[in-house]
């Protein structure tokens, strides 16, 4: 396999690096749709053929993938944080097992670097097999021993999200070490999908005046009396329900059940209103159709729904709701929403996948090691030359 690409992005100069049997990993963490998402869109934004280790069954991939073993025990956990030192590592064969499929396949084939989609255990385990990584950042309070190791070990740091979300708590050396890719997502992304006939209405009736709501498969729900108070906000506008509302027995008046959407973008496209939890996924989608977003943000680990929310409203993007709100809160954020619709789309322009393909062509394409043979060439301005520089303007490296 031949890989080639072009970085023009960072500094102007433009650098076309050639490389033989090139090829990068992808973890992609099994719990929700955003790592998926954010694997498919990165994963067909390069030329250089990406190979998902994840374990999940993602169907057929066009160069492959390593369907991990879970790392479960079918026992008891015994000592899963390592005494407090790591996020997962229980003392079981699962666990080596797991390991063991990583390495064997770093092993075999030599990829020039893994990007992980996110497990500060994976990052490390990939980094002390021998290779590079790209760790892609969530939001939340990550500043934790296994965070930060994980982070420092890496050669770059991804934010699927623009810079004015970043919170004011990061670190500096984190941030130097980002690169703020905007909003990621693929539209119509077949991992989201359903061939249910509830998920594919005949026509789309949501508008300006309406509600969307888009709820995924990570966790938490909209009760059935959230979704009543909703509609009374939303009144005489429609409120319609994408995702799992299995929990909802009957809906309350104004409020349509229509499962998972086969087209997400379809049912954004005359741009009404969008209620959601603080996911990348549903805030990338709202922010790509130019909709109004309210997030109600879920419970997750370190308090990552939270800390987006916050950021969102601290930026002027979104309007936070809290589940339980009465109608008169329903109503002030669906108005906060609409009034701050045209920034949140003022900093979506579409190009977030593309750029965190370049990202990761950069990263790897000049940390990878030469071989024998000179087969790692970059050429700057005409003039052919090993590439010395930084991804992210020359933050430094090591343990720094």
């Amino acid at each position: 396999m031949h890989g080639a690409f072009d970085d023009r992005d960072l500094n102007g100069a433009t650098r076309t690096w050639v490389r033989d049997d090139l090829v990068f990993g992808y973890y992609v963490h099994h719990h929700g749709s955003g790592h998926r998402v954010r694997f498919a869109a990165i994963a067909s934004s390069t030329a250089v053929p990406v190979v998902a280790l994840c374990e999940l069954d993602l169907g057929r991939m066009p160069h492959g993938s390593v369907r991990l073993p879970s790392d479960v025990p079918a026992g008891d956990v015994v000592d899963p944080t390592a005494s407090g030192g790591v996020h997962w590592a229980p003392i079981d064969p699962a666990a080596s097992a797991r390991a063991r499929a990583v390495v064997d396949w770093i092993d075999d084939r030599r990829p020039s670097g893994v990007v992980v989609d996110v497990s500060c255990e994976m990052a490390l385990l990939c980094r002390l097999a021998g290779r590079p990584t790209v760790v892609v950042r969530q939001h939340g309070d990550r500043d934790d021993a296994m965070h930060e190791m994980a982070h420092r070990s890496a050669i770059a740091l991804l934010a699927p999200w623009p810079e004015v979300l970043e919170s004011e708590a990061t670190p500096a050396w984190v941030r130097e070490r980002t690169a703020y890719v905007g909003f990621i997502g693929v539209p119509s992304d077949p991992a989201r999908t359903s061939t249910s006939a509830a998920a594919q209405p005949r026509d789309v009736r949501a508008g300006p005046d309406d509600v969307v709501v888009l709820w995924g498969s990570g966790g938490g729900r909209l009760e059935q009396g959230d979704l009543h108070r909703l509609a009374q906000a939303a009144r005489p506008g429609i409120v319609r329900c994408l995702g799992d509302f299995g929990h909802v027995a009957e809906p309350p008046p104004g409020v349509e059940l229509g499962g998972y959407a086969d087209d997400v973008d379809r049912e954004l496209a005359h741009r009404p209103l969008v209620v959601a939890s603080a996911g990348n996924n549903a805030v990338a989608d709202a922010a790509r159709a130019g909709c109004a977003l309210v997030v109600i943000a879920q419970d997750r680990p370190f308090d990552e729904q939270r800390r987006h929310a916050e950021a969102l409203d601290r930026a002027g993007l979104a309007a936070p709701v809290a589940a339980g709100a009465d109608v008169r809160a329903w109503s002030r954020a669906l108005g906060v929403a609409r009034e701050r619709a045209p920034r949140l789309a003022a900093v979506t322009d579409g190009e977030g996948s593309a750029r965190a393909a370049a990202v990761v062509e950069r990263a790897f394409g000049e940390r990878a090691e030469p071989e024998p043979t000179d087969r790692t060439v970059a050429t700057v301005d005409g003039d052919a030359r090993v590439a010395t520089d930084l991804v992210g303007g020359g933050s430094p490296r090591g343990g720094g």
